[in-house]
């Protein structure tokens, strides 16, 4: 017997959580990127060095680093199928879900 199990993506979680479609990078690297300070987070972004786009509402240097939660729900969406296929590959297909 087969259930119904509703998927949400990752874009629609991180609207939920956040209410807003663009967040602060400060904000997601505290949230999903413990182990970068914001300080090397804002190099990178001024690198464009990121694994996912980063922007500013103005061009200023004041101006905070925001991420849209598309690109960013896409990213997570990649590295968990990444993790899913690594896990199919040493568990075997009856472990992944």
């Amino acid at each position: 017997m087969n259930t119904f199990v509703p998927q949400i993506n990752s874009f629609h979680a991180l609207l939920i959580r956040y209410g807003s479609p663009v967040v602060p990078l400060e904000t997601i690297v505290n949230d999903f990127f413990t182990h970068m300070k914001i300080e090397d987070a804002n190099r990178r972004a001024n690198k464009l060095d990121l694994p996912f786009p980063v922007f500013k509402s103005e061009n200023t240097k004041k101006a905070k680093w925001m991420v849209n939660l598309v690109q960013l729900g896409a990213y997570l969406d990649q590295q968990s199928q990444i993790a899913l296929q690594d896990h199919k590959a040493m568990n075997g297909e009856q472990y992944a879900h």
